[in-house]
């Protein structure tokens, strides 16, 4: 069952590589405007630099995670593996591992 539930997400996330071009590149943009918030007085922005980074991939953190389990949640396929005896660690390390290939 994990094989084909392996297989599936890898499809899927070949079929879903525009979305992360489009995170990275949102990433980007953020990286690219925040520094132009900020005051050239108030704050060095080498300070700053690692605080922005940090920003910016906590927001396309929470932009990939909400998109990565909006299929599973309104078609019940992650309930249904949770009812199935499935740790959810499992599962959600099995997302993450086809992410990273």
């Amino acid at each position: 069952m994990i094989h084909l539930f392996f297989k599936l997400e890898l499809k899927r996330q070949v079929e879903a590589l525009s979305r992360i071009s489009m995170l990275l590149l949102f990433q980007f943009l953020v990286m690219l405007i925040l520094p132009f918030s900020l005051s050239h007085e108030s704050i060095n922005l080498t300070d700053a630099g690692f605080g922005m980074l940090w920003v910016s991939l906590l927001l396309v953190i929470h932009l990939a995670t909400q998109a990565l389990y909006n299929n599973d949640i309104a078609n019940g396929t992650l309930s249904q593996l949770w009812l199935g005896n499935y740790s959810l660690g499992i599962i959600f390390s099995v997302r993450i591992a086809v992410l990273v290939i």
